[in-house]
């Protein structure tokens, strides 16, 4: 278990640090959407206009910190506290390919906002170590009715991925937070 998270802090922990650490970086050399091309910069270069970049590193901290907790929680076993760690690194990960991939001036604009930027990585820290129920897709059974979200949520991802592309894939996590919070809810309440 210990072995197989240290993993997962490198593939979903130091990746996602590392991609908004560029991300960052490229707003303080004030790229746009008009001046992004691709994503490979120089380390040197991206640490010239200041120390902003760093801030995405604490994506890293904060995934370690969930992955810790998960470790000695025993309750995680039908649904997680924060967001899983790929989860995470999933959402981080889809704003350089929507850069890359979704041509659309307006989308490019905000990602490359550092404001933008600044706010989602605080959200990434805080949704990672919060304590929100939210819903795994393990299956005990079959039936629609024990596994209705599990289900709706997969057919409107797949629904998502097919027309959206990229730029599905936060809207998908984000799809999920509010879905485990309706989960939540309705099930405080039977």
């Amino acid at each position: 278990m210990q072995l197989d998270s240290l993993a997962d802090v490198v593939t979903s922990g130091l990746v996602p640090g590392i991609v908004m650490f560029k991300l960052l970086g490229l707003t303080e050399l004030g790229w746009t959407d008009s001046s992004y091309n691709n994503f490979q910069i120089s380390l040197h270069e991206l640490t010239g206009g200041g120390y902003l970049s760093f801030l995405g590193l604490a994506i890293t901290l904060a995934s370690a910190y969930r992955l810790a907790k998960f470790n000695i929680d025993t309750e995680q076993q039908s649904f997680f506290k924060g967001l899983p760690t790929p989860a995470n690194a999933l959402l981080v990960i889809s704003l350089p390919l929507i850069l890359e991939f979704q041509n659309n001036d307006f989308i490019n604009q905000i990602i490359l906002n550092k404001w933008f930027l600044i706010g989602f990585t605080i959200f990434s820290c805080w949704i990672l170590t919060s304590n929100i129920k939210l819903f795994a897709l393990k299956f005990k059974t079959y039936g629609f009715k024990a596994n209705a979200t599990r289900y709706i949520f997969i057919i409107l991802c797949l629904v998502m991925l097919v027309t959206l592309h990229f730029a599905a894939i936060p809207i998908i996590i984000l799809l999920y937070i509010v879905m485990s919070l309706l989960d939540n809810l309705t099930s405080k309440k039977n």
